[in-house]
């Protein structure tokens, strides 16, 4: 059973074709493609992710004790 979503989804659509058209901005992966990548490369490169200390507000704590 598919959940209602309180988005509209024609509307956003809409507004990123209207980006895409007056930037001229093309994607070269699908979204969902473009998502499983930046999923992985953060799997493979977990080490480099908690050596960065990222907090949760996106700052980093570098160099903080």
């Amino acid at each position: 059973m598919k959940r209602k979503r309180n988005i509209d989804d024609k509307r956003i659509q809409i507004k990123f074709k209207k980006v895409y058209e007056e930037a001229g901005f093309v994607p070269k992966v699908k979204f969902e493609e473009g998502l499983k990548k930046t999923v992985n490369w953060y799997i493979k490169h977990k080490k480099w992710l908690l050596d960065k200390k990222i907090s949760f507000s996106g700052k980093s704590n570098e160099g903080n004790t």
